[in-house]
């Protein structure tokens, strides 16, 4: 009675001889495997009870309560559908904004990049413009000021054309016109090449604006008259440039390189243009690095 015991199924109870069939019986018996949970049961809208999901689902696509159902529940559905329409487009629309933002972060990066070793390689290694030698400045112990008189007179002969510093007008249409971000943004030496480029040097490549003694930053020009007229550190060049607008260019040409076509600021180009506004704005108290660079340029 123990061995046949032993051999009970312990969901339905029956007795069977060997464990082999009570195994089998256990996996394959439907009644077995109802009391057991292992049989779904699949429930149509009309109420009907499948347990083979085949059967239940050929019933589905025939039973009428069924098929009303689905028709009431389309409204909902679609509106799911929408939602997760809405939902994905949304996130594609995001996913494409974050990634033009970060390819605009790393252009403009960029660009920063690029102006700022451009900068330096302007400051850095600046080629002559004119094809001569450059006077050499020797010794002033071993000058006499006999040979700097004499060098002084020899450079003033090479003044061509007059300048009219009261001519506001000439030099504030050269401003609007020629003076962009590639000048302000290298700060007062990109002022003494505008100088140069736009107004010291005529269209024969002659000059009417030139650097006698490099060491002191004296320069000489012919008025009107012809008459040679003596600028000690560039001041009255400076003052022309200033009342012709310089600044105000300076300012809203730089405004318009960090803005964006949305209207934002790009920090990185403000805060690199803003660095070389500050030496155009001080150019009063200040035009060392002007006249310095003037001097290198005008110097016959």
């Amino acid at each position: 009675m123990n061995y046949f015991h032993n051999m009970e199924c312990q969901f339905c109870k029956k007795i069977f001889k060997n464990l082999s069939n009570l195994n089998k019986h256990k996996k394959t018996t439907k009644y077995c495997l109802e009391i057991q949970g292992k049989i779904k049961e699949y429930i149509c809208y009309c109420e009907k009870t499948f347990k083979d999901n085949l059967l239940y689902e050929m019933h589905k696509n025939t039973c009428v309560i069924n098929l009303q159902k689905i028709i009431e529940n389309k409204d909902e559905i679609i509106k799911k559908l929408e939602k997760d329409k809405d939902e994905i487009i949304k996130n594609l629309i995001k996913e494409k904004e974050d990634i033009i933002k970060e390819k605009d972060k790393i252009i403009h990066e960029k660009e920063i990049e690029i102006y700022k070793k451009q900068t330096e390689i302007y400051q850095n290694n600046m080629i002559h413009p004119i094809e001569k030698n450059i006077t050499n400045i020797t010794n002033h112990n071993h000058t006499s000021n006999t040979s700097t008189n004499n060098n002084c007179n020899n450079n003033s002969l090479n003044i061509q054309g007059g300048i009219n510093f009261d001519n506001i007008e000439e030099i504030t249409k050269l401003i609007h016109d020629y003076y962009d971000i590639s000048y302000i943004n290298n700060g007062q030496i990109g002022i003494a090449e505008f100088a140069l480029q736009n107004y010291i040097k005529d269209e024969n490549g002659n000059y009417k604006y030139i650097c006698t003694d490099p060491s002191r930053h004296v320069f000489k020009h012919k008025d009107k008259n012809g008459n040679v007229i003596k600028d000690l550190e560039a001041q009255n060049l400076v003052k022309y440039l200033i009342n012709g607008g310089l600044k105000n260019q300076a300012l809203i040409r730089s405004e318009e390189w960090y803005t964006k076509d949305d209207g934002s600021c790009d920090k990185n180009k403000a805060e690199f243009s803003i660095k070389n506004c500050e030496s155009i704005l001080n150019l009063e108290s200040d035009n060392t690095v002007f006249r310095k660079h003037l001097a290198k340029l005008t110097s016959l």
